[in-house]
């Protein structure tokens, strides 16, 4: 097996444990969307891509390892996962897209690597128990989307990093918990709405 086609397990809502042979290069599209009871799953590191939606809603979901050879987190990738709580972006990555961990209400804490340049739109929009983002030292972020953390209500702080430009509308909107934000003189261009509802800061 080389690839896992699009809609592959679609709402498979008894399937709650796979092992994916290390033969396979391609997670297909909702390749595993709606697995509901889905909790554990093994993607071997023979896999070079995971395309959109391949886990939106797999809501018991509580730990995936990202392959060290992708290169992009796609569209809506772990949409709903409201469980998963452990996850480990690879240093390869350079694009989380839009959507790609919208309401995973579970992560506490998510760590960007320096290969990354673009935080796409509404990409953490709602993980309401995320509380801390580490950038690492040599950071090559250089846009934060629109509503890329948008009611992320438990986030305290967040230091952006000086490779950003580019900060988009309602980037942090409604971060209710947020007193204290760094913001870098690299940064040209800050959306509307960027900080509304931030009533701590």
């Amino acid at each position: 097996i080389k690839s896992i086609g699009s809609c592959a397990f679609y709402d498979c809502e008894s399937l709650t444990q796979i092992s994916i042979p290390p033969t396979v290069k391609i997670i297909g599209s909702n390749a595993f969307a709606g697995c509901i009871n889905l909790v554990e799953i093994e993607l071997p590191s023979s896999v070079i891509s995971i395309e959109k939606y391949s886990f939106d809603r797999c809501s018991s979901l509580k730990e995936i390892k990202i392959p060290p050879d992708i290169e992009k987190i796609e569209e809506c990738c772990f949409l709903d996962c409201t469980s998963l709580s452990n996850i480990i972006i690879p240093r390869k990555i350079k694009n989380i897209d839009k959507c790609a961990f919208y309401e995973c209400t579970s992560i506490k804490l998510i760590t960007i690597p320096s290969s990354i340049k673009e935080i796409g739109e509404k990409s953490f929009e709602f993980c309401s128990n995320l509380s801390e983002v580490i950038f690492d030292n040599q950071s090559h972020v250089e846009s934060i989307h629109k509503r890329a953390f948008s009611g992320c209500t438990s986030l305290k702080k967040f230091s952006i990093p000086f490779s950003v430009t580019f900060i988009g509308d309602s980037a942090f909107r409604k971060c209710i918990s947020l007193t204290q934000i760094s913001i870098p003189s690299s940064v040209t261009s800050i959306g509307g709405y960027a900080f509304y509802g931030c009533s701590l800061l």
